[in-house]
């Protein structure tokens, strides 16, 4: 999943949208990662499990964000290189 946002990132940057991406993937890790962290490690009591787990859910709540942008920009003409 690391490497899918981490090539999707590199192919957003190429096509010249460098800023709407990082907000993207910096939203992601921060809304859905590390809430999803806190209660499977805490409340729910997986402990270092269950941080892993809110980075994994982080990482694909990424890939689909940047997933969406990038057939989006593909759509239409590339930025200035």
């Amino acid at each position: 999943i690391d490497a899918a946002a981490a090539v999707l990132m590199g192919a957003l940057r190429g096509a010249g949208d460098v800023w709407r991406p990082t907000i993207l993937q910096t939203s992601a890790y921060w809304l859905a990662a590390v809430p999803i962290a806190a209660v499977l490690a805490g409340p729910v009591g997986l402990g270092p499990v269950g941080l892993m787990g809110g980075i994994v859910a982080g990482a694909a709540v990424s890939v689909a964000l940047l997933d969406h942008r990038f057939r989006r920009v593909s759509r239409g003409p590339l930025g200035r290189l």
